[in-house]
């Protein structure tokens, strides 16, 4: 199953969060994802070779603007985005352990995990050889951005976006593939490249990077992210 239809169920527990700092020099290099700790899994979901956190802030001129257009008690406008490489396996495992954490896998019989995992299972074993996802989650602290960046998001389609959303390879743009608007009240937006350009992958070890770059207009802004191929080793291969 191509993991682009797996994506909005999974997306629901995908709040932007702090990342922590793992305890005891944990890596997921050499811990098996099904012990993974929750600190070490919020790394890997914002700041990792595969996801990255990226934003904006702006300093109200008065303290009533602040008080009619921020979160209260906060003095600055302040808009952030993770943007993540869903189709990497790390990103998948760090999502399957999150469920894992949240529905006390480690607690749960031989038999109610065996149940759980042929819910979850399907996530690790999609078919990405054709696909690169990215999934960009917003947050804002001034609701009338929030409303626009959710006007916006939920608004777009792969034909509008075809002139403000690439992905930047070694040998040059890739142009977006599908986008696929958030779901309901989801904060998330997915968007799919292709992984062959002219038969052959867009990143290959010895690369560079891949960049992607995003113009969003509420925040009259461009997103980049990018995205170093060295970095992004996982299992002995390169992974997005």
């Amino acid at each position: 199953m191509r993991l682009r239809k797996l994506i909005p169920a999974i997306l629901s527990i995908a709040v932007i969060v702090a990342p922590l700092s793992p305890k005891n020099k944990e890596t997921y290099g050499d811990t098996p994802y099904k012990q993974w700790s929750l600190e070490l899994v919020k790394m890997i979901m914002t700041k990792s070779p595969w996801a990255q956190e990226w934003g904006t802030s702006t300093a109200f001129d008065t303290q009533s603007q602040a008080g009619s257009q921020a979160v209260e008690g906060q003095d600055e406008g302040r808009n952030s985005f993770v943007i993540r490489l869903m189709s990497a396996l790390p990103l998948r495992q760090a999502y399957v352990r999150y469920l894992q954490i949240v529905n006390h896998y480690d607690t749960m019989t031989p038999e109610q995990r065996q149940q759980f995992d042929s819910k979850v299972n399907v996530l690790l074993t999609a078919d990405v050889s054709q696909e690169i996802i990215l999934a960009v989650l917003y947050k804002s602290n001034v609701p009338e951005t929030t409303r626009q960046l959710r006007q916006f998001f939920a608004t777009q389609t792969t034909a509008t976006l075809n002139q403000s959303a690439y992905l930047y390879g070694p040998h040059g743009r890739i142009d977006l593939m599908k986008y696929i608007p958030p779901n309901g009240e989801e904060t998330s937006a997915r968007f799919v490249f292709p992984r062959l350009v002219d038969g052959q992958p867009v990143l290959q070890p010895g690369d560079k990077e891949m960049r992607f770059e995003l113009w969003v207009p509420p925040v009259g802004q461009k997103l980049q992210a990018a995205f170093d191929a060295k970095r992004m080793v996982f299992q002995g291969k390169l992974d997005y």
